[in-house]
């Protein structure tokens, strides 16, 4: 079964390649009845002491459209000496129009769209080309 979903426009503008890495994660995730879905990303070797590629969060809930992306949030961890702990480091929250940085950070989303589109570019091109991420699928009714 392959299903894509429509996603409301946001004042983040999400790229054609980052839409078709959502829609191909969720090709065999039935959403007809769903009111909400998470995709977490992880790669399975990112740890404190060696790195890695960070997790991400992208939540999406049900609109009279389609969905809308409710926050997309990259995770990393902080830390040292068996004090570490996964934070987040960049979190674009469109329901709050806000946008957060681990640096304590905050911004109105529509003046932290150059870091998105840095990070969004990133973020496609780790998940497509060097493929460290297993994504796992949280579903709602």
């Amino acid at each position: 079964m392959t299903q894509t979903i429509t996603i409301e426009p946001t004042p983040l503008k999400l790229k054609g390649r980052l839409i078709e890495l959502i829609n191909k994660s969720l090709s065999t995730t039935d959403l007809t009845e769903r009111t909400a879905v998470t995709l977490n990303f992880r790669d399975p070797s990112y740890s404190a002491e060696h790195g890695g590629y960070h997790p991400v969060e992208i939540r999406f809930v049900k609109s009279r459209l389609g969905f809308k992306v409710s926050y997309i949030t990259d995770f990393c961890y902080v830390g040292f000496g068996g004090y570490e702990e996964l934070v987040k480091d960049m979190d674009f929250d469109f329901d709050c129009g806000i946008a957060q940085f681990a640096n304590g950070q905050v911004l109105p989303i529509e003046e932290a769209m150059d870091i998105f589109h840095i990070w969004q570019d990133n973020f496609v091109f780790y998940a497509t080309t060097i493929e460290p991420y297993i994504c796992d699928i949280t579903t709602e009714e």
